[in-house]
């Protein structure tokens, strides 16, 4: 029998829920008024945060300190500005990622009139001294490399990003830069067993005090995102 590495699982209907008429955003990590103590941020890793928002609809987050800004679409494109500055656009099969000053007012907007989008935002605590570009766009292919992990951010940073779609049974190993690291994966969607534990669809799972991790897709096309903060 498999000895399971510690962990813990965020299911995706335990996550907090903020609705108004423009947008639906459901946090896995304790935000505002919401707080259950086995919801704390994964050390560095802040918010995650599943957004689904209205057309021609805008929200803003203010940065209190520095940070780095992941935004991952999943349907539709999103409009990303900073403090009124120039507006980026980021499509699906590509990864905004900003490296984002203190009191720093950042707007994602709906560029469609009717369409809703839906989309991942990471807020990641900055504390390096190091000095990284204002603005990355990365791009990323599911099509082009099927049943793998695809590294989309490099090794730059104080965490990685890894994104995959799997036919049902294909497996994968993710390794991690060193054992000190924290592992959080996020299921978009299908199901998977990632290190023993079963996920289905915008479940998550966090894992620490590991070197690697093994995960089998159950279903066919599904898709993970992996997210490493370096020790």
């Amino acid at each position: 029998m498999k000895i399971l590495n510690p962990g813990q699982i965020y299911l995706a209907d335990q996550r907090y829920l903020m609705e108004t008429t423009a947008i639906r955003q459901y946090s896995i990590f304790n935000t505002g008024s919401f707080y259950r103590e086995h919801q704390q941020p994964l050390g560095a890793l802040q918010q995650l945060d599943d957004i689904i928002l209205a057309g021609s609809k805008s929200t803003t987050l203010v940065a209190d300190q520095p940070l780095y800004y992941v935004l991952l679409p999943i349907t539709g494109k999103v409009s990303y500005q900073q403090n009124k500055s120039a507006t980026t656009i980021t499509d699906v099969g590509q990864l905004l990622l900003c490296s984002v000053p203190a009191n720093t007012d950042i707007v994602r907007s709906n560029p469609y009139p009717a369409n809703w989008i839906n989309y991942l935002q990471i807020v990641v605590q900055n504390t390096s001294t190091a000095s990284y570009p204002g603005a990355q766009t990365f791009h990323f292919d599911l099509d082009a490399e099927p049943d793998t992990l695809i590294n989309i951010t490099g090794s730059d940073y104080p965490f990685a990003i890894s994104i995959g779609r799997f036919g049902g049974r294909r497996e994968a190993t993710y390794f991690l830069h060193s054992r000190q690291s924290r592992l959080f994966a996020f299921v978009i969607t299908g199901a998977f067993e990632l290190e023993g534990r079963l996920l289905h669809e915008r479940d998550s799972l966090a894992l620490w005090d590991i070197e690697e991790a093994e995960l089998e897709a159950l279903s066919n096309n599904a898709v993970i995102m992996l997210l490493e903060i370096k020790a």
